[in-house]
């Protein structure tokens, strides 16, 4: 390299230098100033007066009387005897399901209970613990028994006309009823028998000229007997003559 290049490499490099040295002094003191400017920032923004608020008294003893902010529980009340008998039964069923059930002895006394429970709502449902047709019932009447077996028998308009002037108008439906049975069976319409069932009478005359007509006799009697309702005598004169008319051919 000839003496004027070298002097021209030279110089370049100074050159390089100097702007270096020149753009790290300007960094500096832009980093400095701004390190201060954000110093000076949070100090205003530091800077603030405390103000101490109060709460009015005279508020604070509304809030505190106002019903809106009674939070009382009420405690529950106590239990008599015989709901603590029946919590106690319910506490012994959940326990028995809980932790009874993974064992044979467990689980035969869980299928008892849940035959013991069917049986119970069947035998509501059907109204079986009311008295049944042919059970006698004291009415304060003095009629025959009528469980026997032969209801041709029985002087049912006596009982009829004692059960309404009495006013017992369920009873006087009860006997219109078994009436109508003996009327039916004395015309060889059904096979009456001790212990057959009312459908069984309404399948056997379904398909007659009586059947819809006893179909519905049937469903008012066992809503006044077995459902053990109120009849008024309005309601009683129309039940009447439903089976006066249903039972006039049949005379």
């Amino acid at each position: 390299m000839t003496d004027m290049g070298k002097s021209t490499h030279s110089r370049f490099k100074t050159k390089i230098c100097s702007l270096t040295g020149t753009v790290l002094v300007l960094c500096f003191f832009v980093r400095s100033g701004l390190a201060v400017n954000i110093s000076s920032s949070l100090k205003k923004s530091t800077s603030y007066s405390i103000a101490v608020r109060t709460f009015s008294q005279k508020q604070l003893n509304k809030f505190r009387n106002s019903p809106d902010f009674q939070y009382i529980s009420s405690k529950p009340e106590a239990l008599n005897w015989w709901g603590r008998v029946k919590l106690w039964i319910l506490q012994k069923i959940f326990d028995l399901i809980h932790y009874g059930t993974g064992t044979n002895p467990g689980k035969i006394i869980l299928i008892l209970l849940v035959i013991a429970l069917i049986i119970y709502v069947v035998y509501r449902m059907t109204g079986a613990d009311k008295t049944g047709l042919w059970e006698r019932k004291n009415d304060g009447l003095a009629f025959p028994d009528l469980t026997e077996k032969d209801i041709h028998v029985i002087d049912f308009d006596r009982l009829i006309n004692e059960a309404a002037g009495m006013k017992n108008y369920r009873l006087a439906v009860r006997l219109w009823y078994l009436k109508t049975l003996k009327n039916l069976s004395g015309k060889d319409c059904i096979k009456w028998r001790p212990g057959k069932t009312n459908y069984e009478y309404v399948a056997e005359l379904a398909q007659t000229r009586y059947g819809a007509s006893f179909k519905k006799l049937t469903h008012d009697f066992e809503y006044s007997w077995y459902g053990e309702t109120t009849i008024t005598a309005g309601e009683y004169e129309v039940l009447k003559q439903q089976f006066m008319d249903f039972n006039q051919p049949l005379s």
